[in-house]
This record gives C-alpha cells, sequence and structure tokens, in this order.
C-alpha cells in the first residue's frame, strides 16, 4: 500500500473543523426577547465580532465591536462586564469567540447569540 492511500485510510474523512462538538445549549441565545433578557443584567454586554466593513451594523441593542481577528489583543474590554454575549453573522465566529474568551476569562458568563445579527438591526 502507497503512503496516499495509507494516510487516506488513517485520516477523517471530515476536515478537523467539522469535528467540533456542538455548542452546549446552555452557551446559546436563541431569542432576542431572551438576548434583552441577558443584556438587562448589571455588567452586560453584546459583542458583534464581524469584521468593520460588515454591515449593516447592529442597531437594536447597543453593542461593542470587536473582530474575532483582534480579540487576543482587544480581550482586556471586556474585563469591565460580567456577562457577555457574542453575535456574528451566524454563530459560527461567535462561537469562536466564546471559546476564546472561556479560556481567557473563565469566570465570566458567555453566551453566544445563535440566530446572527440579522434580527438585531
Amino acid at each position: 500500500m502507497n503512503d496516499i492511500q495509507n494516510f487516506k485510510k488513517t485520516q477523517e474523512v471530515e476536515p478537523n473543523f467539522c469535528q467540533q462538538p456542538l455548542p452546549e445549549e446552555s452557551l446559546l441565545i436563541d431569542s432576542v426577547e431572551d438576548l434583552e433578557a441577558f443584556l438587562s443584567q448589571p455588567n452586560a454586554v453584546l459583542v458583534d465580532v464581524r469584521n468593520p466593513d460588515e454591515t449593516p451594523k447592529i442597531s437594536r441593542f447597543p453593542v461593542l465591536e470587536l473582530p474575532l481577528p483582534q480579540l487576543p489583543t482587544l480581550c482586556e474590554q471586556l474585563l469591565p462586564y460580567q456577562h457577555i454575549c457574542f453575535v456574528c453573522v451566524a454563530g459560527v465566529r461567535s462561537m469562536k469567540a466564546l471559546n476564546f474568551v472561556k479560556e481567557q476569562l473563565p469566570n465570566k458568563d458567555l453566551k453566544s447569540f445563535k440566530s446572527g445579527f440579522a434580527p438585531l438591526v
């Protein structure tokens, strides 16, 4: 058996990012009403992790814009907040942000808005 065939037999068919476990339901907010309740808590913030050129901007709630690629250097801006909900287009980047911040700030209450930004404009 040649090396390529051997490699194919030992590797998963799906790329690694497809093998990530589904997010825990407790980390997700799936309605605008639940988001509103979450954000009504003291020290709560909505964080838009989309890139600066992505539009339209969120106007329904105050929002902190921290693009995902810049999050490692801007993470300290989240220190004043205890309750943090991330939002993006479809929930993928917001979950990446949540997982990153969970490692950096493990004592924070972190959520991802499952519905994406569209209901918030």
